[in-house]
């Protein structure tokens, strides 16, 4: 029973490194931006340009995927 166990547990840790990248793939590929989603259409270009960067938008896809936003290995939610 604990073999069962533990072999599930390390197949869940690739299944959801690969479900986390295909998401944020998918995020990156889909049409918009996302500030303009979160702040609308009437946002100032300074505004959008510091959500950008407030959001690390402007960094390169590889470092983006591989820091994130939430990061559960920090615990920054």
């Amino acid at each position: 029973m604990f073999q069962y166990a533990l072999r599930r547990l390390l197949l869940a840790v690739p299944m959801l490194l690969g479900a986390m990248s295909i998401v944020f793939f998918a995020m990156r590929v889909l049409p918009g931006d996302p500030c303009v989603a979160m702040m609308g259409d009437q946002a100032t270009t300074e505004a959008l340009a510091d959500c950008t960067r407030n959001l690390g938008l402007h960094r390169p896809l590889a470092v983006q995927s591989t820091s994130g936003g939430c990061s559960p290995t920090r615990s920054s939610w």
